[in-house]
């Protein structure tokens, strides 16, 4: 049996040197008492990166706001003479045209209709909507080409939070995509997170479908591109009628000529 001393254990030696004092000051500063008077510096913004930021327009950033094209679907195969739909804007928008594929290359009539809201209940009549282009010779490109027809012939304004649908039609035929199979008509299909949001919509047979309901096919997602400016936002119109004209007689009564018989 081993028998040992505690105390006899090999000890690390005291040093030397005692360990310093702590400093009588705390190391680091004290906190100050007020916050600095200027705030640092905001994000800066550039015009020409290629976003159109929250604080940039096409008034103030052309390169960045106008002319902007959103490109609703790149598939489908299935087409008639016209595609109903409505987009949400998410910032004040000004659309200036729209590109499609048609179902074959010809030359044809092309009309373009929009109504303010949703166009549920106005699928079987033009009563309703406003036409804001009609060219009786466009050249459409066919299935493999988008077909341009340049500029509207009256921009559509679009306030941030608002619906608008439009109405694409021509007898040549336009071609959609069926759409999703787990959405539905009126469903959100695609956005650009910023500037528009696009929904399903419809495919219309004939001109407003003849009146007929079965002519509507439902849902059907327009392909195609839509064209628009992210534009500043409008100011209210001053009020037409002048503010009241002064009275022509002075408020206070006109002091006598004469002082009062009695002193006051």
């Amino acid at each position: 049996v081993l028998r040992y001393d505690a105390t006899s254990l090999d000890t690390a030696q005291p040093s030397k040197q005692p360990t310093p004092l702590p400093s009588d000051a705390p190391v680091t500063p004290n906190p100050t008492v007020f916050p600095s008077k200027s705030p640092t510096s905001s994000p800066s913004i550039t015009c020409g990166n290629g976003v159109c930021e929250f604080q940039e327009s096409s008034a103030s950033c052309l390169a960045d706001c106008s002319n902007l094209d959103f490109i609703t679907t790149d598939v489908g195969n299935k087409g008639a003479e016209g595609a109903m739909f409505f987009v949400k804007a998410l910032r004040d928008l000004t659309v200036k045209s729209f590109e499609f594929y048609g179902v074959s290359g010809n030359t044809n009539l092309v009309q373009i209709y929009t109504k303010t809201g949703k166009y549920e209940g106005f699928e079987k009549s033009v009563d309703g909507w406003d036409l804001v282009y009609d060219n009786p010779s466009v050249t459409l490109k066919g299935r493999e080409e988008l077909t341009s027809i340049g500029s509207l012939d009256t921009f559509v304004s679009i306030p941030e939070g608002s619906i608008q649908s439009f109405y694409l039609y021509t007898p040549s035929k336009l071609i959609y995509d069926a759409g999703s199979s787990d959405s539905s008509e009126g469903s959100l299909y695609s956005t650009d997170g910023t500037t528009i949001e696009f929904y399903e919509g419809v495919g219309v047979s004939l001109f407003f479908a003849d009146a007929d309901p079965s002519n509507i096919w439902s849902p059907r997602v327009f392909k195609g591109v839509i064209r628009y400016d992210v534009v500043d936002q409008l100011t209210s119109s001053p009020t037409r009628a002048l503010t009241s004209p002064p009275s022509q007689a002075p408020i206070t009564p006109e002091p006598t000529t004469s002082p009062s018989a009695q002193p006051v």
